[in-house]
């Protein structure tokens, strides 16, 4: 499979390629499909601290993601195809902080991107949009309507007092510390 997606003989979805682990996509990439582009990327991170040296990997996996889904070299990334790798990150949960968007300031310091781009990622933040507070809480499989029920009545409750970063922080504390959110949901799935 790793060669046939590095080899752009299929292409996959997005979230599909964010749900899996890739510890070798970004090397055979490199080696199959784009050796200049992943050395020069190779030589951004070697010119930064060491102690950046893993979000350099995770931004190069994130790279070859997108070479992945979309075809072509890193060279013809495009701002778009970024905006839809964060929104789709978002949509899929995948954690990780600056580190999981750190490849957009490296595909801008490799001169990938036209001038007037945006210079950082933040850019794209609400890029999905402000999401209602039933979309916040329906990102997640909750399959006890109660308890979703729940949790979208002291979201509301809560919404006044909280700017939306906020509200978003709070909605997904709120699930994944629920003593009856996700665990209990999860297992009405096994058993269902």
């Amino acid at each position: 499979m790793l060669m046939l997606v590095c080899g752009d003989v299929i292409r996959p979805d997005l979230a599909w390629m964010l749900t899996r682990t890739h510890k070798h996509l970004a090397p055979v990439m490199a080696e199959v499909r784009d050796p200049e582009g992943f050395t020069r990327l190779a030589q951004l991170a070697e010119s930064g601290p060491a102690s950046a040296r893993g979000e350099a990997t995770m931004a190069a996996t994130r790279i070859a993601m997108l070479l992945t889904c979309k075809g072509g070299s890193i060279a013809s990334i495009t701002v778009g195809d970024c905006v839809e790798l964060v929104d789709t990150l978002r949509r899929v949960h995948v954690r990780g902080g600056q580190r999981k968007v750190d490849f957009y300031l490296r595909l801008q310091a490799l001169g990938v991107f036209p001038d007037d781009a945006p210079a950082t990622i933040r850019a794209f933040g609400l890029a999905v949009g402000r999401l209602s507070i039933e979309e916040l809480v329906d990102r997640y499989p909750i399959r006890c309507r109660a308890v979703r029920d729940l949790i979208v009545d002291y979201l509301r409750e809560r919404q006044p007092s909280l700017d939306y970063t906020s509200l978003d922080a709070v909605s997904r504390t709120s699930i994944w510390t629920s003593p009856i959110g996700l665990r209990k949901s999860r297992a009405a799935g096994r058993r269902g």
